[in-house]
């Protein structure tokens, strides 16, 4: 409900206010990990530089990756303007593994093209799954929206939705005669059953866990999924329900790194690439460059946690 009081427009980014406080606490759980780790005269930067250049050697057989980690000693502002085209160079390297299967240093200094990483392949084809019904996805809003018709029954209440309640135990005769005829019409459809304790249960719970897990972040990767979890998916993608995606990012995942680093889809992005890059962030307090470079951090380690999955994957297959 709170989600109605944020300022809303078509070109901004929005996120609902449990995801903001959910981003603000990776943030400040990140400020209070660098710090303890400067506390401790280690630099995160050097830390990420060793998984590139050794790690991936040892662990994956990938020699080529490399980042060069700038200077403690350097302020904030120089730290940003040298992370920068770190990032993009981690996006073309991992790109080169995609498409030729090897960095070969010599072609990665010739190409010129930029890497834009909404358009990066993974190495799976099949790795991210959307929802593609509508129907699905009101069904969906029906049993997992808090504010559903299935959401306050008549004689039971502390739950957020239809899909906790049932969870939880919940007889047809806990709702409202109107919210009955909802559920009968479910149960017509074979989405739900009366057990012989007369609670009402889904008939199959795997398929709704799974669109729970969908609805609750929009998309879902299957890197790590279990045969019959990916069993479930390819059967919702038969049917219409899902499809599949074959890039490095999450479509809302790409969306935040628009945000932090570009204004290319945002009208209120924070665009730190562009205004560092072009100088527009050049006279703020050293305070300003250091939550720049937080930011900057995160995206590393979102650039980071994808290309090792993808690499772990390949190596395990």
């Amino acid at each position: 409900m709170l989600e109605i009081f944020q300022t809303k427009s078509n070109y901004a980014y929005n996120q609902t206010l449990i995801s903001e406080y959910q981003n603000n606490f990776y943030k400040l759980s990140l400020l209070a990990y660098f710090d303890y780790l400067t506390f401790l005269k280690i630099d995160l930067e050097e830390v990420f530089a060793f998984y590139y250049n050794e790690h991936l050697k040892s662990e994956y057989g990938f020699p080529d990756f490399f980042f060069n980690a700038s200077s403690k000693s350097y302020t904030y502002y120089e730290r940003c303007k040298l992370l920068i085209p770190e990032l993009d160079s981690l996006l073309k390297q991992f790109d080169f593994v995609q498409r030729y299967g090897e960095i070969d240093s010599d072609v990665f200094e010739l190409d010129s093209k930029i890497t834009n990483y909404q358009e990066i392949k993974s190495l799976s084809e099949k790795k991210f799954v959307y929802f593609d019904s509508k129907e699905k996805l009101n069904f969906c809003k029906l049993i997992f929206n808090s504010q559903s018709n299935l959401s306050f029954p008549e004689k039971k209440k502390g739950r957020k939705n239809f899909y906790e309640y049932v969870q939880y135990g919940i007889s047809i005769n806990d709702f409202y005669e109107y919210q009955k005829k909802v559920i009968d019409s479910l149960i017509k459809d074979k989405v739900l059953y009366i057990n012989l304790a007369n609670q009402i249960r889904f008939t199959n719970p795997t398929s709704i866990s799974f669109y729970f897990l969908l609805w609750e972040k929009g998309y879902l990767s299957t890197l790590y999924l279990s045969e019959s979890d990916l069993k479930v998916i390819e059967e919702e993608n038969v049917k219409g329900n899902v499809k599949y995606s074959n890039t490095l990012f999450s479509k809302q995942e790409s969306d935040y790194i628009s945000y932090i680093m570009d204004n290319k889809k945002f009208s209120n992005a924070l665009a730190i690439r562009n205004k560092i890059t072009h100088g527009s962030y050049g006279k703020k307090q050293d305070s300003d460059y250091k939550s720049y470079y937080l930011e900057l951090l995160m995206i590393l380690i979102i650039f980071t946690v994808r290309i090792n999955e993808e690499l772990d994957c390949y190596k395990s297959n």
